[in-house]
């Protein structure tokens, strides 16, 4: 339910400036664009995927929109764009590291899993969320804490 409220007034502080200023409203397109698209390129192995996600270092975008902005923009595709299969969690932090890569903002995306109790013995959950400087980013810790880390991947870690 906070989750939801939280998403809620997101959309109202961002929807004056989604209806009066095109730039923003053709970001957000492109973002939910690339939200669309995550279930085709988490199809390969995660080391490939995720080096199809981060952007080449010397393209480094540079946006009118800061951090801020940008990480809101990022959780609003997130939310609006329904038709994506996965879970919020992987598109909110793939799309926030995507784009806040691109203008130079430091993140990790971590995938952990956890073991929940169940009818079905051993079953699993997972969970994305990003890191900056071994901390988690933008997200409460308390959400994190269950899960073990089961691999991690920065901008460091793309070849070429």
């Amino acid at each position: 339910m906070r989750e939801r409220l939280r998403n809620y007034r997101l959309l109202l502080r961002w929807l004056p400036m989604l209806l009066t200023n095109r730039e923003t409203r053709q970001l957000l397109r492109e973002m939910m664009a690339f939200v669309r698209g995550i279930p085709q390129v988490m199809k390969q192995p995660l080391p490939a995927a995720m080096q199809e996600i981060t952007p080449e270092q010397s393209a480094h975008a540079p946006r009118r929109l800061g951090e801020q902005a940008l990480r809101d923009l990022a959780d609003l595709a997130a939310v609006l764009e329904r038709r994506s299969v996965p879970g919020i969690c992987l598109k909110r932090s793939l799309v926030r590291y995507h784009y806040l890569s691109q203008i130079g903002v430091p993140l990790e995306i971590v995938f952990g899993a956890r073991f929940v109790a169940g009818e079905k013995k051993n079953d699993v959950t997972g969970h994305a969320w990003l890191e900056q400087a071994g901390q988690v980013y933008w997200e409460s810790a308390e959400n994190v804490t269950p899960f073990t880390p089961i691999y991690r991947y920065s901008p460091s870690d793309a070849i070429g």
